[in-house]
């Protein structure tokens, strides 16, 4: 199993605090931002490298860090130059880092961060898209990434170690935060959401049902990935969702144009 999150040069994670998630589900698209913030709790500084893997249905729009009073946003590079600018930040002595994507399928990306002082904390914002899958039964699911809720093995248990390399903590006492927030949008009404872990109650945001709100309730178990399934009153009739381009990305790049994604009529995977 590969390694993700924050690593350092010795491919073991640096310490997650807090993870901040939330999630635009429009039909069978989802659109997720999540703000992770990780400490440097080693004597020297480390040179971290972010691990993301990315689902075939996937693709990351956007990145930045904050290292200590510093925002670096991510800028489209020609690869050799991008190597080049990073190398030459990192032997001056400054916080830079190099996103790249690795893979023949391109499934993984990778953010070498560099210099991050001890006891220095790093506020990573990610920002990407997904198809969801729809189940036989109709519902769309939803799966939270072991990336942005790592899974971790307490003292006495004997089941799957799902997560290497990262610290035993007993059942209650995981060393960071988790808020997830999900709105809902479907022009055909939303049914319910069901889930493995505890949510509020669903909150409908427009008379007609075609809008609500829902969160997690209270921390996830430790054994177990964050699932979603939502349910639409009629989840195989065709739908069209608009994805707006981003704001100052420069005209007739990937996410410079708004974009219409037309789904005929949902089917089963």
């Amino acid at each position: 199993m590969r390694s993700c999150g924050l690593l350092n040069s010795s491919n073991k994670p640096v310490p997650l605090r807090s993870g901040s998630v939330t999630v635009l589900i429009r039909g069978f698209v989802a659109d997720v931002g999540c703000e992770l913030l990780y400490k440097n709790e080693e004597p020297g500084p480390v040179e971290a490298v972010f691990v993301f893997p990315v689902d075939a249905e996937a693709a990351v729009y956007a990145f930045q860090a904050r290292l200590g009073g510093a925002c670096i946003q991510a800028q489209l590079r020609e690869k050799k130059q991008a190597q080049e600018l990073y190398g030459d930040a990192l032997a001056g002595g400054q916080s830079s880092f190099l996103l790249q994507q690795e893979g023949a399928g391109g499934d993984v990306f990778s953010c070498s961060l560099g210099n991050l002082p001890p006891g220095e904390e790093a506020a990573l914002t990610l920002r990407y898209v997904c198809e969801l899958p729809l189940e036989p039964d109709g519902a769309a699911r939803y799966m939270l990434p072991a990336v942005l809720r790592p899974r971790y093995t307490p003292h006495g248990w004997d089941g799957e170690d799902v997560t290497q390399g990262v610290p035993r903590v007993p059942q209650g006492e995981l060393p960071y935060t988790l808020n997830l927030s999900v709105t809902l949008q479907s022009p055909h009404g939303i049914d319910r959401v069901l889930s493995n872990c505890s949510l509020t109650p669903l909150s409908y945001t427009a008379g007609n049902r075609t809008t609500a709100q829902v969160s997690l309730a209270e921390a996830p178990p430790w054994d177990r990935d964050v699932e979603l399934l939502v349910y639409y009153t009629e989840p195989h009739k065709p739908s069209a969702v608009l994805e707006v381009g981003l704001p100052g990305a420069e005209p007739g790049s990937l996410m410079g144009d708004s974009a219409v994604m037309v789904d005929p009529a949902a089917q089963p995977a």
